[in-house]
C-alpha cells in the first residue's frame, strides 16, 4: 500500500512535523492487517522512513528504511531502533542530507540493524532505483 501523509500531494489534513505522521502510518496498519492477512512491513523513502521508525506495532514484520534522514524526528521518538525485529536502513554513498558515517553513528546502538550502502547515487537515487526496488524485494521475500 502506498499513500501521502497528512497534507502531501491531495491529502487532507495539516503538515504535523513528522510526529503526527505516524497515525496515518497506524492507519495503514489498520487497513492492511485486516484487509489482507500478509506481514506488514514499514517501507519508507526519507521522510517516510523517518516517520515508520516510530511505529512500534506488533503487526509489523521488520522495517526498511530508504535513504532515512534519521533527523526528521528525535532519534528518541525512533521507537524502533530497540525493537528485536529487523530494521534494514538504504543508504545512499553520496547522500546529501545523511552520509552513511552519520547513519552509522546514529544507528550504532540499535537492535537487529542492517545498513546497506547503495553506491554511486545520491539521496534521490537517480540511477539507482532498480537496485533499491530489488534490494528491498529480497528484504521482504526473506522476511
Amino acid at each position: 500500500m502506498r499513500f501521502d501523509f497528512r497534507g502531501a500531494g491531495s491529502s487532507g489534513g495539516e503538515f504535523g512535523g513528522g510526529i503526527a505522521e505516524a497515525t496515518d502510518t497506524e492507519a495503514a496498519i489498520d487497513h492492511l492487517a485486516t484487509s489482507t492477512g500478509l506481514p506488514v512491513w514499514l517501507v519508507g523513502w526519507s521522510f517516510g522512513a523517518d516517520v515508520s521508525l516510530q511505529v512500534v506495532d506488533p503487526r509489523v514484520a521488520g522495517w526498511v528504511c530508504i535513504a532515512a534522514p534519521l533527523r526528521t524526528v528525535s532519534t528518541d521518538l525512533m521507537l524502533a531502533a530497540d525493537d528485536p525485529r529487523p530494521i534494514h536502513l538504504m543508504v545512499a554513498e553520496h547522500d546529501q542530507f545523511t552520509t552513511p558515517e552519520q547513519i552509522a553513528e546514529s544507528s550504532a546502538g540499535w537492535v537487529n540493524t542492517r545498513t546497506q550502502v547503495i553506491p554511486g547515487t545520491d539521496h534521490f537515487l537517480a540511477g539507482r532505483l532498480g537496485a533499491v526496488a530489488l534490494a528491498t524485494t529480497a528484504i521482504l521475500e526473506s522476511g
